[in-house]
């Protein structure tokens, strides 16, 4: 969904026996700094079109950790023999270039492999556990999402084997190592409108909600990277932590008519052909990624008028605190339930408040016996 350019320092490299780097910035002018441009996949939105598809990144930080491999790739060290030259390094956008706090500079010899995460909710939540499990490679752990921001989390794809002379080619931005983000939590919306064409009983039906909450979903996480298949994100979920709720997503203190009155249209009613937005978080909700439980619910309240031709409110129907199952919701024009929430996927939910019931009216219909009659004579 985005994208950038950032800068990193490279010691040199020692050699005294074993491998080791010196960590101060060599004094040569002709030392270059690493520098980085980095973008997220594009999403349903619209791109940049100087992205090549991708979009900039939302943020203003990211953190990136670099592995030196020497002149073997990636894919083929052991990673217990690799040196990790950078951990956990937060990178500024500063005008139009992305740096670290402190320089990093190209070894002059040998390949660095870069890998970068950014959140707009959290500071420093990265842990390597066994930098020699590539199935374990990278953890973000305990994270909890945030509803009431714009929560987001990337990471990014592994950027590999790369030198201070095939790291400047322009691809997005500027000129830079290439670091493609992205976005490893889920986004729900929720809209509600009112059902179309159901005024062919002559009742005359309107509707508004009252609150939504969501209730009982995970909410805290933990991010594994497993690097042992492609150099392309391949990360998972494990939900932690208890199921929570989100209280109070929507309210709407419009004031109850009643019965016998005029009805008076406001403008949190709902249209048959619009739908109204029930978040205020634009394009979305951020949400933790995961399979939606029979527990997983979204509780509504809300309010039916029914008036005759001439707006008089002849009754109310008040639904308070339903509760509807989210894996019951199906997917737009399908049987399909929607039962899990996948990372980097936005969900846009609908709710159709039907004014009638699902029971048809059906008819009973029998017919009284014929009676005998007492019998009649005439002579004529």
């Amino acid at each position: 969904m985005k994208k950038y350019s950032l800068t990193i320092l490279a010691a040199l490299l020692a050699i005294t026996g074993c491998a080791k780097f010196n960590a101060s910035a060599p004094d040569d002018e002709s030392d270059q700094l690493i520098n980085f441009e980095a973008a997220t996949y594009k999403n349903a939105t619209k791109a940049d079109p100087d992205l090549d598809g991708h979009q900039k990144m939302p943020v203003s930080t990211f953190r990136v950790t670099a592995f030196y491999t020497g002149d073997e790739g990636w894919e083929d060290i052991d990673l217990a023999e690799a040196v990790e030259y950078m951990h956990d390094v937060e990178v500024q956008k500063q005008e139009d270039s992305w740096n670290p706090k402190t320089e990093y500079y190209w070894p002059k010899t040998g390949k660095l492999s870069f890998v970068g995460w950014a959140s707009t909710s959290r500071g420093n939540a990265y842990l390597m556990t066994d930098q020699n499990d590539r199935s374990q490679f990278f953890q973000i752990k305990d994270y909890e999402v945030k509803s009431d921001i714009d929560d987001d989390l990337l990471v990014s794809d592994i950027t590999i084997d790369k030198t201070g002379a095939n790291a400047k080619d322009k691809q997005h931005v500027t000129e830079g190592v290439p670091m493609l983000f992205h976005h490893v939590l889920s986004k729900i919306n929720f809209n509600a409108k009112l059902k179309p064409n159901v005024s062919t009983d002559n009742i005359k039906h309107y509707a508004f909600i009252k609150s939504m909450s969501i209730k009982q979903i995970y909410t805290t996480g933990k991010f594994i990277f497993d690097a042992s298949a492609n150099t392309t994100l391949n990360g998972a979920w494990t939900t932690t932590g208890d199921p929570v709720d989100r209280s109070g997503l929507y309210t709407n203190s419009t004031a109850l008519q009643k019965i016998g009155a005029k009805h008076s249209a406001t403008e949190s009613e709902l249209s048959t052909t619009e739908a109204s937005s029930l978040l205020n978080i634009e394009g979305g909700m951020s949400v933790l990624p995961q399979k939606l439980t029979d527990s997983a619910v979204v509780e509504l309240s809300y309010v039916i008028y029914f008036c005759n031709d001439k707006g008089t409110i002849l009754d109310i129907y008040e639904g308070n605190n339903e509760k509807f199952k989210l894996n019951t919701f199906k997917l737009s024009g399908t049987t399909t339930p929607l039962d899990e929430w996948k990372q980097n996927k936005v969900y846009n939910y609908t709710v159709i408040v039907d004014p009638n019931s699902p029971d048809k009216i059906t008819f009973d219909p029998a017919v009284v016996d014929w009676e005998e009659a007492d019998e009649a004579e005439r002579e004529i």
